[in-house]
């Protein structure tokens, strides 16, 4: 029985080598001069629904019940099994390394075919990173002269397979040459990245911190892209490296479009996208998350998988067409802006689309030395980095043009509160000389001549004295501390609207104890304000209120009066001078007017809040 057994192995073993034999691929050659070799054009390439082991698919191959299938290196999205058949000839005495550079396959075998398929490599990224024949971002398996079978699983997504043929020596040479180019890459992105973030923090700038993010989503995502997140990031964590390229490519698009969007300065120019962008942003958001809970908990999520990458793929042709559609609708209102973003654009789709066509299996991965999205992206960072400096240096000169013209203003305050303060003094030196000083000199030759009764003469006392407590309440009220703020202003809006005949209201709601100083400069803006009215705007009723808050003091004053341009009126006197009381009160002013239509001036002053009058 046993020897029946072994003649049958036998049999069974000169079988399989004649039928591998008769339909193997194209030998390899392989000779001393050999650097690296694309070996897909030389691959027999079949593929299967079912999960078969080697030997099974070499005899239904050689049964005639698998066929050859499209020599392909990206065959696209699949749900098959794919077995790649192949010869190396060796001539030289080179040490070989195979190289399968799609970091992304969940498993991958290579059987070398004797009287048996023999397993001699494997790997995967559904594999802890360290359970693979040579620790690299790719997969790599040492050969030589032999016969080999791969088998490739990469089922429910794109699936692509560049292989290429080593010399040991000439792959680690190139290795080492990738590895300075991704150092320099990466290094760039990080710095400009921090560079970004720094400047937008800074300057307060949106555009910047939009463009960290963007940067930095694109360094993370082109990192995991290649396969380094995977081995350097966690490679202990399978689970992880599968979700997160998906979920890296949803955020990449997300942070594009906040980006570009900012840029382009579509909120301003075309509110109605903006909206579409934030539903955009939304309806990504809602479909990752629903992908990542359906992988958690249903195990046939790979068919979903699908819909969600065809998903992405259609929202970015949809975020393509509308950058082109915003460039030619602001084409008029910022060229220059459009052109460097169109520049920068152009660059990130061509490798956006390449990678596209890969996916779809519309062009071969082999025929691409260097990931194109990588390349795009470069160009595209290069471009807009560009921009962003350019963009720094006209935020610096605006800066200094805005500097120059607050200093320009404070000069004009200072010489309206000088001219302010001169008026003032002329008006009480006009004051003390045309009324009291000419009444007191009235009064002096009365007593000398005696000519006047007593009556008469206590009558003049009364009325200097009168104009003398006016004029001291236009000075420096010394009531201010007894009475409070509140009823200084009160009467002298009150007397204001005796002398004047303008109707001025005046209401006070919790005011609380008020610096000496701080009361002293809203008499004066009350003042200023009041005498701006009377001089100006023909308004027949005016109206102040002051009221307290938690650590502020507001000031309204309003009138009904003609009113005035506050795009053309803003350097009037009155006006300099009650900004530059408010400034040295650290508050705020605004003034609302439009001709015919009275004015409004808002003041909002900090105080300290010790209590309230009563």
């Amino acid at each position: 029985m046993r020897t029946a057994i072994n003649w049958y192995k036998t049999i069974s073993g000169v079988l399989l080598i004649f039928w591998t034999g008769t339909l193997m691929a194209k030998q390899i050659p392989v000779d001393e001069q050999l650097e690296s070799l694309t070996i897909n054009p030389y691959l027999e390439v079949y593929h299967t629904t079912d999960s078969l082991g080697p030997d099974q698919v070499l005899e239904k191959i050689a049964n005639g019940e698998i066929k050859v299938s499209e020599n392909t290196t990206s065959p696209g999205f699949s749900s098959a099994y794919y077995w790649l058949k192949f010869q190396i000839e060796q001539t030289s005495n080179q040490e070989l390394l195979l190289e399968l550079d799609n970091p992304h396959i969940d498993y991958v075998y290579l059987f070398e075919v004797k009287d048996s398929a023999e397993l001699v490599g494997w790997g995967g990224d559904k594999w802890k990173f360290s359970n693979r024949t040579i620790k690299n971002r790719r997969y790599l398996f040492p050969v030589g002269e032999a016969d080999y079978l791969m088998m490739v699983d990469k089922r429910n997504a794109a699936v692509s397979f560049p292989l290429k043929l080593w010399s040991r020596e000439s792959f680690y040479v190139q290795e080492s040459f990738l590895n300075l180019i991704f150092g320099n890459y990466f290094g760039i992105l990080v710095f400009i990245s921090a560079f970004s973030l720094i400047v937008g923090l800074a300057l307060k700038e949106r555009h910047f911190l939009s463009y960290s993010l963007y940067v930095g989503v694109l360094m993370v995502y082109m990192f995991t892209q290649l396969g380094l997140s995977f081995e350097y990031l966690y490679p202990d964590s399978s689970v992880l490296n599968n979700y997160s390229r998906l979920v890296l490519a949803y955020l990449l698009i997300i942070a594009s479009m906040d980006f570009f969007s900012k840029l382009l300065e579509i909120e301003s120019y075309l509110p109605k996208l903006d909206k579409f962008y934030r539903g955009g942003w939304l309806f990504l958001l809602v479909t990752i998350v629903f992908w990542i809970v359906n992988r958690l908990f249903n195990p046939n999520y790979a068919v979903l998988t699908i819909y969600v990458i065809n998903i992405l793929y259609i929202l970015i042709f949809v975020f393509f067409i509308t950058i082109f559609y915003v460039s030619y609708k602001t084409w008029h209102q910022q060229k220059g802006n459009i052109l460097l973003v169109l520049a920068a654009f152009f660059a990130l789709m061509i490798g956006s689309v390449t990678y596209i066509l890969v996916e779809y299996g519309v062009i071969p991965e082999s025929s691409l030395p260097v990931n194109p999205i990588m390349i795009g992206s470069a160009f595209e960072v290069l471009i807009l980095s560009l921009s962003m400096v350019f963009r720094v240096k006209r935020i610096n000169d605006r800066k200094n043009d805005l500097t120059d013209r607050l200093l320009r203003q404070q000069k004009e305050m200072m010489r309206a509160y000088i001219h302010g303060v001169d008026s003032e003094r002329q008006r009480i030196s006009a004051e003390l000389h045309d009324n009291i000083g000419s009444g007191l000199s009235i009064l002096k030759k009365k007593i000398e001549r005696k000519k006047s009764s007593d009556s008469e003469i206590t009558t003049d006392i009364d009325v200097l004295c009168k104009e003398v407590r006016g004029l001291s309440h236009q000075l420096l009220p010394h009531q201010m501390q007894m009475m409070g703020v509140a009823q200084v202003i009160k009467d002298y809006v009150k007397r204001f609207g005796r002398d004047t005949g303008i109707k001025v209201m005046f209401e006070s709601f919790d005011l609380p104890r008020i610096d000496e100083s701080i009361s002293n400069q809203m008499l004066r803006i009350v003042q200023e304000a009041l005498q701006n009215i009377l001089n100006h705007s023909q308004a027949s009723e005016a109206e102040v209120q002051m009221i307290g808050h938690s650590g502020e003091l507001t000031l309204t004053i309003d009138d009904n009066g003609v009113g005035f341009d506050t795009s053309k009126t803003h350097k009037g006197k009155g006006l300099l001078s009650m900004r530059s009381r408010v400034q040295a009160m650290h508050g705020t002013i605004d003034i609302s007017s439009k001709p015919k239509k009275g004015t409004n001036i808002l003041i909002i002053v900090p105080i300290l809040d010790h209590s309230h009058d009563q």
